[in-house]
């Protein structure tokens, strides 16, 4: 999937399950950086795993807060 393509929250979540909860590897997948796959992950409140939280927390945190706040 090329970046600013669409999907939903779901199937994003699907996604991110057979990547084995890994960010690195979705954003190989659908072909954007990692910076963009946590903010899709952030924006359908899909929460990270435990080692994406240690290395994309801080960001998700923001992304959040910035959706929750609109």
């Amino acid at each position: 999937m090329a970046e600013g393509t669409v999907t939903n929250a779901r199937t994003l979540e699907l996604n991110y399950e057979y990547a084995q909860r890994n960010v690195d590897v979705l954003s190989i997948w659908f072909e954007c950086k990692p910076r963009k796959t946590v903010e899709l992950l952030a924006e359908n409140n899909i929460p990270l795993s435990p080692n994406d939280e240690g290395k994309f927390g801080s960001y998700y945190k923001y992304v959040r807060e910035v959706v929750e706040a609109n």
